[in-house]
This record gives structure tokens, C-alpha cells and sequence, in this order.
């Protein structure tokens, strides 16, 4: 008796109107030409692209696109920091950060002699406070430099 298989059928490409033709299904990825001619993988929000939901899907997915969170470096060179912290609009010297921590004899000494700041060190928080500025973003774009 003869093994009988089923092969799938090729799959055919639908038009979403004002969107683009979707090509296929990778995963849980429609795959959708544009009127530019490029191709674009959207994730189905219900996990099972299809004909029957594509607008839907497709349209929320491109209204509610994925964040991507850029992480924060661990440390950042004293160069790096400082030439962060006296960029425009900042503007903050040298002198200016001296001024912030004065009295404070330990954060001079680590201000002035460090080779890089870790973004957890106690001194990163408090210039933050007393420049009010956010450390996070003070190492994201520092790193950059």
C-alpha cells in the first residue's frame, strides 16, 4: 500500500489595504512588502498571524511598536564624563563640579583622581542630586563620547 503525503500548498500573498501585501508567515512574523518594495517582519500580537486578523494585527503593530531600552553603561572614562557634563547646554566645569562637592574632601579626592566612574559609586548619585541631572542618561550619552 502506498505511503500518501500532503504537501503543503504554496502559500498565496493577500493585499492589506494601506499597508502593504504580506508574503508569508515566519513564525509568528507576517512578512509584508511595502509599496517600497522592501519587506518587513511584524510580529502578530496574537502570537498565530492570519488572513482573517492581518489588518488588525498589523496595523496595532505598527501603532505600538517595541521599545528598546538602551542599557546603562556600568562605568564611563573621566574623560568621557567630563566632556559630557561641559557640553552644551550643560555647560559644567570643572571648577563647577569642585564648588558642588566642596567639603566634602573623599568625592573631591574621587572626582579628581579617578580613571573611570562606576555608575553605581556613591559619588555619581550624589553629583546627580547636587547638578540635577539624571545619571542615567549622563552614562548612556557619556559612553557615546
Amino acid at each position: 500500500m502506498p505511503l500518501e503525503t500532503t504537501l503543503p500548498l504554496p502559500f498565496a500573498p493577500y493585499l492589506v489595504a494601506g499597508i502593504g501585501t504580506v508574503e508569508g508567515y515566519d513564525g509568528p512574523t507576517y512578512l509584508v512588502r511595502v509599496p517600497s518594495g522592501a519587506v518587513h517582519g511584524v510580529t502578530s500580537p496574537s502570537g498565530t498571524p492570519s488572513a482573517e486578523l492581518a489588518a488588525a494585527e498589523i496595523a496595532y503593530a505598527l501603532a505600538h511598536p517595541p521599545v528598546f531600552v538602551v542599557p546603562v553603561p556600568a562605568a564611563v572614562t573621566r574623560r568621557q564624563l567630563l566632556q559630557w557634563l561641559n557640553a552644551a547646554p550643560r555647560g559644567i566645569t570643572r571648577a563647577a563640579l569642585s564648588a558642588a562637592l566642596a567639603g566634602n574632601e573623599v568625592a573631591l579626592i574621587d572626582l579628581q583622581e579617578a580613571a573611570e566612574f562606576q555608575r553605581t559609586h556613591p559619588l555619581v548619585a550624589t553629583l546627580a542630586a547636587q547638578l540635577g541631572i539624571d545619571a542615567d542618561t549622563a552614562f548612556r550619552e557619556a559612553a557615546l563620547l
